[in-house]
């Protein structure tokens, strides 16, 4: 596949646009039934085109809060798109939608099992639909796009008091140098980071590292 091909999009050309599309994409994804997803995502795709468009682009990433947004923003777009969709509910089948820490295993297991982890190799982003749909290889960045859109694909995270986190890790507050979700399960937050040889749960700020900052995806 040409990596060309799989380089993510984004419609933010400002601040002010990147806030509102933000949270639009907030308000949709925390509108999410997933007994009623395809009604979601009608009116999700009412909220206009750019929301929802993968087209290959190269993003220029900026300061760490950039960074991050665009993560955070893509992986809500992707919660929202067919591919993602369908394959978190296809690997999440035995699980009931009220059990979260089912769904957050189980998401653990198939991306560990099934995307292969490289170092940062380039200052681009993939996006989680190209996972859904075969690819397999990602560094810390992809792998929390990809996580984190299965988790509010499958209805976890998507409430509004208790969102899903996206941590900054680092030797000290000013070397961020790795980041990973974590998702609320009964009362807590749990670490889910594919990147290491270590079970769910694992978090490098409780093993060496610091945490730089925790982002809300709201």
């Amino acid at each position: 596949m040409d990596i060309g091909k799989i380089l993510i999009s984004t419609a933010i050309r400002s601040a002010q646009k990147s806030n509102k599309i933000d949270g639009m994409l907030g308000a949709a994804i925390r509108a999410i039934d997933v007994e009623r997803l395809d009604e979601e995502w009608d009116k999700a795709s009412s909220l206009g085109s750019d929301l929802i468009d993968v087209t290959p682009e190269i993003i220029n990433v900026g300061n760490l809060d950039s960074r991050v947004n665009i993560l955070t923003t893509q992986a809500k777009r992707a919660a929202l798109q067919m591919p993602v969709r369908q394959k978190a509910a296809s690997i999440t089948a035995h699980c009931r939608g009220d059990d979260k820490l089912c769904l957050v295993e189980t998401i653990f297991k198939w991306v560990k099992g099934n995307v292969h982890y490289r170092e940062e190799f380039q200052e681009q982003f993939v996006s989680p639909v190209f996972y859904a749909e075969g690819y397999d290889v990602a560094d810390c960045d992809d792998y929390s796009m990809l996580i984190g859109s299965l988790l509010l694909a499958s209805g976890v995270g998507i409430e509004e008091n208790t969102p899903l986190i996206f941590r900054v890790t680092g030797k000290d507050k000013k070397s961020p140098s790795h980041i990973f979700p974590l998702a609320p399960v009964k009362g807590d937050y749990i670490a889910i980071d594919a990147t290491l040889d270590q079970p769910l749960g694992y978090d490098l700020s409780e093993h060496g590292e610091v945490i730089v900052k925790d982002f809300y995806v709201y």
